[in-house]
């Protein structure tokens, strides 16, 4: 092939996404609505930090109390690409590794092409749909699950590489993409696609072997992620989706029925970017339109399949237009896949879902079932590509798209009619529907542009005169200009200013003893969903109104201004933590106060205070101070043993429990003993607040040293939430750290002045590191020992 024919494809799947989202990368702009500047921004800005204090990223004390960080999956530490996070301010790495992802997935895809042997025009249909399909672009905010999204295709590709060639190498190069895939971040992704490659290793295959194969390839997948893996899932068992979520959660963005008419016209229900959208929950979960064209190629890659097996009923060869597949060719099963994905999306609206969800482990820790649209994505992609593939005009098909143009024209005349009459529904976005009959008419125009083929006999279809390379040009070109318009104003975009602005509150909340803040849940849901992130409108791109959310000390957006927080906006929390932090809205008004004050809150963002002695804060609205917060740390006598983890949660808000006399716990601690614990020592504090000279507290990345000074053996409570992997030691020698107060920790500290040193070192860090260089090891000595076995079978023989 001449070059220009070879590589003008995969350039143009380069250059096309770049013009897309030119604003990221050409006019120094940023990703921020939504989780960007809430999530992603603040936990690679904590790594950063981490790392150039000489320390991993395992742990922060600036959200709920303390949490684990590189445990959270989505922070993605050990994801290759997340490399640019460290090299590159923060606020334009995330939307550079966005731009990256969707090229990617555009080349992956157009692997698979090649692996499902289509053309060109084929392979860069599939890769246009799926690369700038609505389920990915609709969601660019969501960094993590776009990186994993992009290596499905690959993923396909792989498969149908191991089970063509059965080998320990393929197997590898399958494991290793799914690997990447998990440190890529997004758990649900990841879990859909394994879920996928095993159905269509069963499809294809039809035997045990290849199956096996692929879970050989799952295993080694986790074997080498398993530097992530172990801290997750030890992480997931400690958070509040130990046995899953529960079912109204999980049915939380369900796929709307009415949103398959979204699929021919993506805006018709209105789009936030217009201000405008009236539909069931948000815009783009449900966004799944992958153009009129490749819809409409998709369909006819069904209808082609099922008149070639009408024709071939009875007869042993079942070779269609994609040569060397017979029985196991793809189109019915992702025609089957396609239509499973939509019917299972729709979560609660049918009962397929809740019965998966119930019955087959993995899909019960996940919400959203409109996320499995993933498979409605690669299905009606792939079709698309082998409806173009080789794609001839027939009289049949002459005269359905005939009725089509027919049919687009006057769906046209009755939008613009109904929008300049004032009779279109309220619900209804006319615009939209012209759009789709414009598209619907130039694809069917574009299509009757082909002619019949060369050894096609039925003259009712005359012989196309329009250079067959002109006309792929116009098919790349309609698909492309279709979803490039969709794409683009459903990533806004803002000046990185944004994530530079000082925030004056930071100096009104350093205080002179530590403490926490605290926000309100009905202010924090009030002030994201109502004001900033509605569902309706993306909201204006004006600096200064989200520069009143980035100071707004929302969490997590209180870790870039280095403010401890009870709140963590993560996926994953401790359960215990979460427990509590939900017991204060539950309370009485004194007995959440109570609990507050446990949690080391000394201001409380929120519409309604608590208790009229707390201060409002001047010039900063809606924030309180609250009078002599209790400290980080601080000393009792006295303990109390509940061994029901329920009963303690109830009995720390009762009024007779003091914290400041006694501590809550859930196993018995006894106290040591010292000959000298009954000397009285200079500056001790015992049985109350701390007093700040008598107790020093430092916090650095995952550890914290207090010095402190006692006249006898005493408990030394924690207001961080306790988690496995803590270690402390009193004057250099280990002591026990048990859980205290339910969810914090304490441990039995000798009179005298001390100096206490808790580190959090994790154990399962440590062994996944070790399984995923063994796995490393093991899998670069099989790649060496075969490339050495198949060189020595190459080389030439010598005669006797």
């Amino acid at each position: 092939m001449p070059i220009a024919h070879r590589f003008a494809p995969i350039a143009f799947l380069i250059l096309l996404p770049l013009l897309v989202f030119w604003r990221l990368i050409f006019a120094g702009e940023v990703l921020y609505w939504g989780v960007p500047l809430t999530q992603f921004y603040p936990w690679h800005t904590l790594i950063n930090q981490a790392l150039a204090a000489g320390q991993l990223p395992l742990w922060t004390d600036l959200l709920g109390n303390g949490a684990p960080l590189l445990a959270n999956h989505q922070t993605a530490f050990f994801y290759p690409p997340n490399l640019l996070l460290r090299l590159l301010p923060v606020e334009h790495a995330l939307g550079y590794l966005v731009v990256l992802h969707i090229i990617g997935a555009g080349l992956a895809a157009w692997m698979w092409g090649r692996m499902l042997r289509l053309d060109n025009l084929g392979c860069s249909v599939l890769a246009l749909s799926y690369a700038l399909g609505g389920y990915v672009v609709g969601r660019t905010q969501f960094i993590t699950m776009v990186a994993a999204y992009a290596w499905l295709p690959l993923l396909l590709a792989l498969t149908e590489r191991l089970i063509r060639q059965r080998s320990a190498t393929n197997i590898i190069w399958l494991g290793g993409a799914l690997g990447l895939q998990f440190l890529a971040g997004h758990a649900q992704t990841w879990f859909y696609s394994v879920v996928l490659l095993l159905l269509y290793g069963l499809y294809r295959a039809r035997s045990p072997r290849p199956v096996l194969m692929i879970l050989l390839a799952i295993v080694v997948a986790l074997g080498l992620a398993a530097v992530q893996v172990l801290p997750t899932a030890e992480l997931t068992l400690h958070s509040q989706r130990t046995d899953g979520v529960d079912h109204d959660f999980a049915m939380t963005y369900s796929y709307w029925p009415w949103r398959l008419l979204t699929l021919l016209a993506p805006d018709l229900y209105g789009n936030p970017a217009l201000g405008n959208y009236v539909g069931y929950a948000n815009y783009w979960e449900d966004h799944a339109y992958i153009g009129v064209l490749p819809l409409l190629l998709a369909l006819l890659a069904i209808a082609r399949w099922g008149r070639h097996c009408a024709r071939r009923r009875g007869q042993a060869d079942t070779v269609d237009v994609l040569e060397g597949w017979g029985a196991g060719a793809p189109q019915p099963f992702f025609a089957a896949l396609g239509v499973l994905a939509v019917v299972l999306a729709m979560g609660k609206h049918t009962p397929l879902y809740p019965l998966l969800f119930h019955n087959v482990p993995g899909f019960n820790f996940f919400q959203a079932p409109t996320r499995l649209m993933l498979w409605f994505a690669i299905s009606a992609s792939t079709l698309a590509g082998i409806g173009v593939h080789r794609f001839w005009l027939s009289y049949r098909l002459q005269y359905g798209t005939r009725l089509m143009l027919a049919g687009a024209v006057a769906v046209f005349v009755v939008a613009w009619v109904a929008r300049r009459g004032g009779l279109a529904p309220p619900q209804v976005y006319t615009p939209a529907l012209e759009r789709m009959a414009v598209l619907l008419a130039l694809a069917c125009g574009v299509l009757l542009l082909r002619g019949r083929a060369p050894d096609d006999p039925d003259t009712r279809v005359a012989i196309s005169h329009l250079p067959q390379p002109v006309w792929q040009v116009l098919i790349v070109v309609l698909v492309a200009a279709d979803l490039a318009i969709a794409a683009m104003p459903l990533t806004p975009t803002i000046s990185a200013a944004l994530y530079h602005t000082a925030n004056p509150v930071a100096a009104v909340l350093d205080s002179g003893v530590p403490s926490r803040l605290h926000v309100d849940a009905i202010y924090q849901y009030d002030l994201m969903f109502n004001r900033y992130f509605t569902f309706k409108w993306f909201g204006r791109a004006d600096l200064t109104y989200w520069q009143s959310l980035r100071t707004s000390l929302l969490p997590n957006l209180n870790v870039v201004d280095g403010i401890a927080c009870t709140g963590n906006n993560d996926p994953l929390v401790v359960e215990r933590w979460r427990n509590l932090l939900e017991r204060t809205q539950l309370e009485s008004p004194p007995r959440a106060e109570r609990l507050l004050r446990l949690m080391n809150v000394g201001f409380v963002l929120t519409r309604k205070p608590l208790a009229p002695d707390w201060q409002a804060v001047d010039g900063v609205p809606h924030l309180y101070r609250l009078p002599a917060p209790w400290p980080r740390a601080w000393l009792v006598e006295q303990s109390q043993v509940i061994s029901d983890a329920g009963q303690v949660l109830v009995h720390m808000s009762e009024p007779e429990f003091d914290p400041r006399v006694s501590v809550l716990l859930e196993e018995p601690l006894p106290l040591p003993t010292s000959p000298t614990s009954q000397r009285v020592m200079p500056n001790a504090v015992h049985g109350s607040l701390v007093d700040p000279p008598a107790l020093s507290l430092r916090e650095e990345f995952n550890r914290r040293t207090i010095r402190l000074t006692t006249t006898r053996p005493a408990y030394l409570v924690l207001a961080y939430t306790y988690y496995p992997g803590w270690h402390a030691t009193v004057d250099g020698q280990a002591v026990a750290l048990v859980r205290a107060n339910y969810a914090f920790m304490a441990l039995p500290l000798p009179g005298g002045s001390r100096e206490v040193v808790l580190q959090y070192r994790p154990s399962s860090l440590l062994w996944g590191a070790w399984i995923s260089g063994l796995t490393i090891g093991v899998l670069v000595g099989v790649i060496v020992y075969r490339s050495r076995a198949q060189r020595g079978c190459a080389s030439p023989r010598g005669t006797g």
